[in-house]
């Protein structure tokens, strides 16, 4: 999938105002937060959390990539492992960013896959 095609879904989801579950890892922190997509640019989806935060993903990053999942379909279960069963059955967009290499890592590099899942909350 593209970015442009990632674009699509997201501003549909803007469009009809969608809660979103936003699941996934960052800089090896687990990320889990309730949201809606407030405005979408060539380089950034920007978020609005449930509690009023806000919340800018930036997809300047080269090699940045782009996947779609069917309901049922999610990606790495074991990361939703809290959500309700509502959540696990819906579509999603996940972004997934380049391999990255830890800072206490030595000679033997240990790379850490980090990416974002946007599930659509279903109520």
């Amino acid at each position: 999938m593209t970015w442009k095609e990632a674009l699509l879904i997201l501003n549909g989801r803007l469009e009809r105002q969608s809660q979103l579950t936003l699941v996934g890892s960052l800089f090896g922190f687990r990320v889990a937060v309730r949201c809606q997509v407030k405005e979408l640019t060539d380089t950034a989806v920007l978020l609005l959390t449930a509690d009023g935060g806000r919340l800018a993903v930036d997809l300047s990053i080269q090699e940045t990539a782009f996947r779609y999942s069917e309901p049922r379909e999610l990606p790495d279960m074991e990361r939703t492992t809290g959500l309700p069963f509502a959540q696990k059955i819906a579509s999603s967009v996940t972004i997934l960013f380049p391999l990255r290499a830890l800072p206490d890592s030595t000679d033997d590099t240990v790379l850490e896959a980090e990416s974002l899942s946007f599930i659509e909350t279903i109520k």
